[in-house]
C-alpha cells in the first residue's frame, strides 16, 4: 500500500528535540485536508528525514521534516 503523498512539514518547537520515533504523534502545521486530525502517528522511517504516518481522518501519509 503506498501513502497518499508527500507532505513538507516542521514540527513545534516543544518537540524538535525529540528524535523521531515510531508510535510518536507529531503536531502538524498544515493539514492535509480540512477534516484531518491536527497530529500525525508516526509509523516508519523511510529515509532521514521521511516518515510514513498516519493521520486521523485522513490515512496514510509520507511527512518529510525539514
Amino acid at each position: 500500500m503506498q501513502a497518499r503523498e508527500i507532505r513538507k512539514t516542521s514540527v513545534s518547537c516543544s518537540v524538535a528535540f525529540l528524535t523521531p520515533q515510531p508510535g510518536m504523534w507529531i503536531p502538524l502545521e498544515e493539514l492535509p485536508s480540512p477534516f484531518a486530525h491536527d497530529e500525525a502517528l508516526l509509523l516508519c522511517q523511510l529515509s532521514k528525514n521521511r516518515w510514513v504516518s498516519w493521520i486521523p481522518d485522513h490515512g496514510e501519509y509520507i511527512l518529510e521534516f525539514v
